[in-house]
């Protein structure tokens, strides 16, 4: 079962993990998401870098899912200065459709991924995070720090 897609899985079943992400894009698109609540924003990054991770695994980096998924960090990462800005989180316009077209990529292919295949991407992804910040990772990714003043 391990080695089967959760879809259809007869063990692992994928709500687990597909319900708190998508509660946590409710919240974002409703504007319920109180500015205390981090763990709900941060679980739409996570999601999005694990869609990241695991749609460059099956068609590499010119995969068609990847500029969708790299508007949906933009969009989190708009948010997130907002957040720093107003201490509420919020979505211009765009980033609600960005968003919510990522966590869509993000329920497809966790639908399609095996467990085993999740847990590989969650570990790259600590692994992604820890050269993050370290400065070691260089590219277009989600880095949440303080927004620079011009």
């Amino acid at each position: 079962a391990r080695s089967q897609p959760f879809e259809g899985n007869p063990i692992y079943k994928p709500e687990k993990m597909l319900v708190p992400v998508r509660t946590a894009l409710q919240k974002l698109l409703d504007r319920t998401m109180d500015g205390r609540d981090t763990p709900s924003f941060d679980t739409l990054i996570c999601a999005i870098g694990h869609a990241k991770i695991r749609y460059l695994s099956i068609g590499g980096e010119h995969n068609a899912a990847m500029p969708i998924l790299e508007k949906a960090d933009q969009a989190l990462l708009r948010a997130h200065y907002r957040w720093q800005d107003t201490n509420e989180f919020g979505l211009d316009g765009l980033g609600r459709q960005e968003i919510s077209d990522g966590i869509d990529l993000y329920e497809q292919v966790l639908l399609a991924s095996s467990p085993n295949q999740m847990l590989e991407t969650e570990k790259t992804y600590i692994k992604w995070l820890r050269l993050q910040k370290k400065g070691k990772l260089q590219g277009q990714h989600v880095v949440l720090q303080r927004k620079e003043t011009v």
